[in-house]
């Protein structure tokens, strides 16, 4: 491969480029691998429409169940990898600074931890993937993300799901390949209502895993009702927007749907 102002450089390319190549980026980890991202420039045909909805609600015992009564394991990278990381950051701090064995040790630790990050993105990747395949309309919760993780009995458990990231690859994706991504108020209290009467439950706790209506008697298990009601409340505030109601926009603490339109699309990173 030519690098303008670089020369001659030994590459493995993954899968060959498409469109017009615009500009190449080098970078270097901390573990001294390099990488050169081309960004091309295509033109991307309107996707075809697909039928089927789901809501999904994340978590953390799963990473995420679907209105459809599906659940996704929550893979915990970083919890598999935690003794092998405390095992090497002990490693790292008794060796002598500015040794040739403190860097080694150094490079074996940001090995791993380089390790977990990507065990992480192709789990994300893969399940986005999936599921923007899968259903037309997509519905998530709009998670205030930066503010759970200032609880610090769940920070680590929560930056390990990674919840941003999967909004953000759910919401670029969809663009992509043709379904529509709909974030749901996060203020709405998705556990606690019934889906099948309305009835809301104040009571209920974050311990309680089920629990039944006591008005229509329907027995829910929590994070299943969540799922079905952020489906139900994204449909119902893309119908209202469509009919002209909340001034025809989002509310202002919920996402606007990007374009669909051809020219509003990304540049495709090769």
């Amino acid at each position: 491969m030519y690098a303008p102002k670089v020369g001659e450089i030994k590459a493995v390319i993954h899968r060959p480029l498409e469109g017009t190549p615009k500009n190449l980026t080098i970078s270097k980890t901390r573990t001294g691998k390099y990488f050169a991202s081309i960004q091309c420039e295509i033109e991307i045909p309107d996707p075809a429409p697909k039928n089927g909805a789901v809501g999904i609600d994340l978590g953390l015992t799963h990473f995420a169940t679907l209105s459809t009564k599906e659940r996704i394991d929550n893979p915990r990278h970083l919890k598999k990898s935690e003794k092998k990381l405390q095992r090497l950051q002990r490693q790292l701090s008794h060796k002598v600074k500015g040794s040739r064995g403190r860097e080694k040790a150094r490079v074996q630790l940001s090995r791993q931890h380089e390790k977990v990050a990507n065990q992480r993105r192709d789990f994300l990747h893969k399940t986005s993937r999936k599921l923007v395949d899968a259903y037309g309309f997509i519905a998530i919760e709009d998670l205030n993300v930066g503010g759970m993780v200032k609880n610090h009995h769940l920070a680590k458990h929560i930056s390990d799901a990674g919840w941003s990231e999967f909004g953000r690859m759910l919401t670029y994706k969809g663009r992509w390949y043709g379904s529509w991504v709909e974030k749901n108020d996060r203020f709405a209290a998705s556990s606690k209502e019934c889906h099948v009467c309305g009835f809301k439950n104040k009571t209920l706790q974050l311990s309680d895993r089920e629990w039944d209506c006591p008005q229509c008697g329907t027995h829910h298990h929590r994070d299943d009702n969540a799922s079905i009601n952020i489906l139900k409340w994204s449909r119902a505030g893309v119908a209202r927007r469509n009919a002209g109601g909340e001034d025809g926009r989002p509310p202002a603490n919920r996402s606007r749907q990007p374009s669909m339109k051809p020219e509003a699309q990304p540049l495709r990173v090769g």
